[in-house]
């Protein structure tokens, strides 16, 4: 931990890790996919009503054209994983308008005309929060048709006030599969039938396991992100502060003098490490605002 001047005295910096190990993402910046789990993870929990509104502007949709898809005796399923907005949808229904009338053109029509509805609503969200990159729409379309599927996720992920779990954003980097399987937990430890230095020995097991499974999946050991710690209101040590306050800034609007106010840091740290953190994500920062003359 190192220690630096401000404006506002002196505070403490220090180096913490996401996790212990970080996803091989070619070609990606390092931390970049789980930045991504974990930006998921404080939107939820600083902006849940944003994602009700995810649910309440697009859901529908999504019920419809899976309903569309159900019918043509297709699976829904992998249907809505393969779909994305860098599809050709808008060309393949401009080819089936004009297509000779039958009742197989009518429903291609209905159901593009239902899949152009949906990409757009999540659109749409995107741009009012300035969430419109397009792996926030993978995102987005993922963590809809999870809850159309299974209403007690959406229920448990955004309505409750329960540990939401992360798979909105694990399946949003299509790492079905990508996760090692592992041996199972050595469970809790029965003092009266086990001695504390045999279930230690267990969970080092499990956990060591765990750490060679992942490696050798190609998993790498996870990078570092320098976080200043709060002196004020904000008290958060890790690298999650970083991503609490781009989430202020790009889905709640908060400027940044509001932001060092209330964690009380320096101004400029708070520009830095949004900036830096934008790009970490692969999510387009707002545009600075000229004052006004």
């Amino acid at each position: 931990m190192t220690r630096r001047a401000t404006r506002l005295g002196v505070i403490d910096v220090t180096g913490s890790r996401y996790g212990e190990m970080e996803h091989p993402d070619p070609g990606a910046p390092p931390g970049r996919w789980a930045a991504r789990w974990i930006f998921c993870e404080v939107l939820r929990e600083e902006a849940p009503s944003v994602l009700r509104e995810l649910h309440e502007a697009a859901g529908h949709h999504l019920k419809d054209l899976l309903r569309r898809v159900a019918a043509s005796g297709d699976d829904p399923y992998l249907y809505a994983l393969k779909w994305s907005s860098v599809g050709d949808v808008d060309d393949r229904l401009q080819l089936a308008e004009k297509a000779k009338p039958s009742r197989d053109r009518k429903w291609l029509v209905d159901r593009l005309t239902s899949e152009v509805s949906l990409r757009d609503a999540i659109l749409a969200w995107g741009i009012r929060y300035n969430l419109a990159d397009p792996w926030m729409f993978d995102v987005a379309l993922r963590s809809l048709h999870r809850w159309v599927r299974v209403p007690a996720f959406y229920e448990f992920q955004v309505s409750s006030q329960g540990v939401w779990t992360p798979n909105w954003a694990l399946e949003a980097f299509g790492s079905r599969g990508v996760v090692p399987e592992t041996s199972d937990p050595p469970g809790i430890w029965v003092p009266f039938a086990e001695t504390r230095g045999d279930y230690e020995e267990r969970v080092r097991g499990y956990i060591e396991s765990v750490a060679t499974a992942y490696r050798e999946a190609g998993w790498t050991a996870a990078p570092e992100k320098r976080t200043p710690v709060s002196t004020d209101g904000e008290r958060r040590v890790g690298p999650g502060l970083h991503f609490r306050w781009v989430v202020r800034i790009q889905v709640l609007r908060w400027t940044n003098r509001r932001i060092a106010e209330v964690a009380g840091v320096d101004i400029r740290s708070i520009r830095r490490a949004y900036k830096e953190t934008c790009s970490l994500l692969g999510l387009t920062p707002l545009a600075r605002r000229r004052p006004r003359a």
